[in-house]
C-alpha cells in the first residue's frame, strides 16, 4: 500500500511539474531547495537508475544521461559525447616515462630493431593493470613507417612495481623529416620525435652473390638510397668478375642535383639496360663521366660473366661546386690483378669520388670482365 502511494505521489508530482517548476519527493514534500528542480529525501529510501544490459542498448545518448550498467555492475554517465567508465570506481596512479624512438632512422633504409618505448610506474597502494594495443601509439610526420607490434598485450603492475613497454616501428621513409610518435592510454599520455637522415655512407649491391645470374644487366644505383657520391666499387671473381657488384658512396646532398643525371657508356650518353658500350676483349672498358658530373650508379652486362655495356651513372653537382680527375686512378690489389674466388675493390683517396671506372676484359677461355679494377677519382670542389 506504501508502495502505492508513493507511486502515485511520483506521478501527481510529476503532472504537476510544470505548473510548479519544482518537485519534491518523499519526506517534508512541502520543504525543497530554492535551486533544486527535483529533490528526494528519506532516512531510510535510495533512488534506483535506470538499469540497462550495458551502454550499447541505448541507440541516441545525450550528454548528461546516467545509468546503471549492468555489463560492469557501475554507474556511468554520459558526458563531452562518450560514455564515462564507472562512477566512484578506484582508479590506481600510474604515470609514464616516456622512453621515445629508439634505433637508427634513416631515409631509404628499412629499419631493423626500431622502437618506441614507455615505461608504465604504479604509484599507488593497488594493483593496477592496463591492456596494450599498436594502436596506443599514433606515428606522424614520416610517410613510410607503421607500428607493427607491442612487446605485451598487457601489463599488471603491484604497488610500486614498474614495467617496459616496447612498441615495434617498421618500414621505410623515402626522405628525411621529423617523425613525431603520441602514445596515449586511459588518462596517460607520451610525445617523442626522431630526426630521420639521410645515412653518412650507403652501400647498394647490384648482383644476387657469386654467381650472379646470367644474361642480365646487373646495377648499382646510388640515387636509390640518396644523393650519395661513389667512392668504392667492388665485384667478386669466381673465374672471372662474376657478382656483388657494389658501389658504396657519402652522402652529397649539398653538391649533388639529383634530378641531373645521365647514364654515359664508352659510346657516349644512353640509358640503363642499352645495349651501349664495348665488347672487346684484352683491353679495358672504360668510361669516364663528363666535367662537372660525379659517378652514382654503375651497371654491367653478364653473359656467363660480367662481359661488357659497361655504364656509369653520372650525376651533376650544383652551382658553385665543380670536379677533376684529381689523382688519377686507383688499381684494386695492385696492377693485373684477376685473382679468383675473391672481392676486387677499388676506393678512391680520402675525399675524392669515382669519376671514371676502368675494367679489364681477358681474351682466350675466359673473355670477359676479369679484374683489375680502376677508378678515376676526383675531388668535388
Amino acid at each position: 500500500m506504501k508502495n502505492k502511494y508513493f507511486f502515485t505521489c511520483l506521478i501527481l508530482s510529476i503532472f504537476t511539474f510544470k505548473i510548479n517548476a519544482q518537485v519534491k519527493i518523499g519526506d517534508n514534500p512541502t520543504t525543497i531547495g530554492v535551486s533544486s528542480s527535483l529533490e528526494i529525501e528519506s532516512t531510510n529510501k535510495a533512488l534506483v537508475l535506470t538499469r540497462i544490459a550495458s551502454t550499447d542498448s541505448i541507440a541516441n545518448p545525450v550528454n548528461g544521461m546516467i545509468v546503471y550498467d549492468l555489463s560492469t555492475n557501475c554507474i556511468k554517465g554520459y558526458e563531452n559525447g562518450a560514455w564515462t567508465d564507472c562512477y566512484g570506481a578506484t582508479v590506481p596512479s600510474v604515470e609514464v616515462i616516456c622512453g621515445g624512438f629508439l634505433g637508427t632512422y634513416n631515409a631509404n633504409f628499412a629499419l631493423s630493431g626500431a622502437q618506441y618505448r614507455i615505461t608504465l610506474v604504479n604509484n599507488s597502494f593497488n594493483t593496477a593493470t592496463i591492456a596494450l594495443q599498436t594502436s596506443d601509439l599514433v606515428i606522424s610526420g614520416i610517410v613510410g613507417y607503421t607500428v607493427s607490434g607491442v612487446s605485451t598485450s598487457s601489463v599488471t603492475l603491484t604497488a610500486g612495481q614498474s614495467a617496459i613497454v616496447n612498441y615495434t616501428i617498421s618500414g621505410t621513409a623515402s626522405s628525411p623529416g621529423t617523425l613525431i610518435g603520441n602514445w596515449s592510454k586511459l588518462n596517460l599520455s607520451c610525445t617523442n620525435t626522431q630526426a630521420i637522415t639521410w645515412a653518412p655512407v650507403a652501400s647498394v649491391n647490384g648482383s644476387n652473390g657469386p654467381n650472379s645470374p646470367d644474361n642480365a644487366y646487373h646495377r648499382s644505383d646510388l640515387l636509390t638510397k640518396g644523393p650519395y657520391a661513389a667512392k668504392t666499387l667492388s665485384a667478386y671473381s669466381t673465374t672471372a668478375l662474376d657478382g656483388n657488384l657494389t658501389l658504396t658512396g657519402d652522402i652529397m646532398e649539398d653538391e649533388l642535383n639529383v634530378s641531373n643525371s645521365v647514364v654515359y657508356s664508352s659510346a657516349g650518353a644512353t640509358t640503363w639496360g642499352a645495349a651501349s658500350g664495348s665488347t672487346a676483349d684484352n683491353t679495358f672498358h672504360t668510361v669516364i663521366c663528363p666535367n662537372n658530373t660525379i659517378a652514382t650508379g654503375i651497371e654491367i652486362y653478364s653473359t656467363i660473366y660480367f662481359d661488357w655495356y659497361m655504364k656509369l651513372q653520372c650525376t651533376a653537382v650544383n652551382p658553385g661546386y665543380s670536379t677533376d680527375l684529381g689523382a688519377g686512378n686507383v688499381d684494386a690489389n695492385g696492377p693485373g690483378v684477376t685473382a679468383d674466388n675473391q672481392t676486387h675493390t677499388a676506393t678512391c683517396p680520402v675525399g675524392e669520388y669515382i669519376k671514371g671506372v676502368r675494367i679489364y676484359a681477358s681474351g682466350g677461355s675466359y673473355p670477359y670482365l676479369d679484374g683489375d679494377i680502376g677508378l678515376y677519382c676526383t675531388q668535388i670542389y
